[in-house]
């Protein structure tokens, strides 16, 4: 058994998944398991189907087993949001590698960039900042700076979303002294994000695209055909979700709160309420208010993802530094396999049910609480809104 590890959100699950999981066969991976983001997603939207639904989607798809990473972490910014995916395979104490999608297909040049690249803590980073860039912008300025002759090299590699991921996966790998290998596999045909499909390949934003503007003939372009058949069920049915159905709920939110409750919202700092505050008191869009509030330095993402946490009630006094228990949400007959081997291996509780988690401890009763929340959030963001309480009464996966 070589168990590769892979962490992502498939939202949804596509072509390019497919290929990914085609070539970490082709290293020798005999198993893989996927920690995926749940209802919530990191670039602070809500994901466009249910996590079991893009669980079964991954399962059909070649993945052999689906971990759930949990919300307070999928809404995080990239460092935490890769933090949390690594402990989490790390913990399981039975995963041989780690293969992750980039920009650049090298996992040498990847790691020097890993070397380089500091912390956001680092005077080169927090002047940078102070000059009005971007967090990613002025890591990768200052990674520039103390890479010396390939600075530019370093700095082309840091400003590619998925070599920026791919690069903190390997920060987490050596903080946790894991013994898990890293490779990566190089994105093809289209780029993170593009609008422009390429043959059967398209990104997962021009899908979600096209699917809200009501064409799903998308889905058996550019996903697999069992895939697309779960997705065009949904669909059909009205099970898909969009941020715009919890707009009235988020600026509700926002109007409740005082300057210094939004202050303990996570990625908020530098006076960043102070802008939030005036700025929902001058809108009645969500839209605008992202406008309003977006600058130079704040990102559309990370302000999407500050709105996400103060609906959710995330207080970052509280946050959990890592995972506490593994939430299995669906397994085929290796998966199962791997669980087997877990029982001797790994450092966490694990459990399909989300309620017998919750009474291992203290912390993991706060994050299945937290977990339910955002699941009953999101059955309210569906076309046709979905039962309170899903995330309890869901059964488990298991695919033959």
């Amino acid at each position: 058994m070589k168990v590769c590890g892979i962490i992502a959100e498939y939202n949804p699950f596509h072509n390019g998944h497919a290929y990914h999981l085609e070539k970490v066969r082709e290293k020798g991976a005999t198993h893989i398991v996927a920690v995926m983001s749940p209802n919530f997603v990191q670039r602070g939207d809500v994901a466009l189907f249910s996590k079991f639904t893009r669980a079964t989607a991954a399962l059909s798809g070649g993945v052999d087993l689906v971990i759930e990473l949990p919300v307070t972490f999928a809404v995080s910014s990239a460092e935490r949001f890769a933090r949390a995916g690594v402990w989490l395979l790390h913990a399981l104490g039975c995963v041989d590698m780690l293969d992750f999608g980039s920009e650049s297909g090298s996992i040498d040049a990847l790691r020097a960039a890993a070397h380089a690249a500091v912390d956001g803590n680092h005077p080169a980073v927090q002047a940078q900042l102070k000059k009005g860039m971007s967090y990613p912008t002025a890591v990768a300025m200052a990674a520039r700076e103390a890479a010396g002759r390939n600075g530019d090299e370093v700095f082309d590699l840091l400003s590619s979303p998925n070599n920026l991921l791919g690069i903190t996966y390997l920060k987490a790998l050596e903080e946790f002294h894991s013994p898990i290998q890293p490779s990566t596999t190089q994105r093809f045909a289209v780029a993170h994000d593009s609008m422009q499909r390429g043959g059967d390949y398209a990104s997962a934003s021009y899908i979600r695209g096209l699917l809200s503007c009501g064409d799903p003939d998308v889905l058996d372009l550019c996903t697999p055909p069992q895939a697309a058949q779960l997705y065009r069920k949904d669909y059909q049915q009205g099970k898909y979700a969009s941020m715009s159905a919890l707009e009235d709920m988020v600026l509700y939110r926002l109007r409740s709160m005082q300057v210094k409750e939004m202050a303990k919202l996570p990625d908020v700092s530098e006076g960043l309420e102070n802008r939030l505050y005036r700025a929902v008191r001058q809108t009645t869009s969500y839209e605008d208010l992202l406008r309003l509030v977006k600058t130079k330095r704040y990102t559309l993402a990370r302000i999407r993802r500050i709105l996400i946490s103060a609906l959710l009630t995330v207080n970052k006094n509280r946050l959990l530094a890592f995972p506490p228990y593994v939430r299995i949400l669906g397994s085929n007959q290796k998966g199962l396999e791997i669980l087997a081997r877990m029982k001797t291996t790994c450092l966490l509780p694990v459990d399909f049910s989300l309620s017998r988690l919750g009474q291992e401890s203290e912390k993991t009763r706060e994050c299945v609480e937290m977990e339910s929340r955002a699941t009953d959030i999101f059955e309210l963001a569906c076309a046709v809104r979905g039962e309170c309480g899903s995330d309890y009464t869901a059964k488990p996966i298991i695919l033959s």
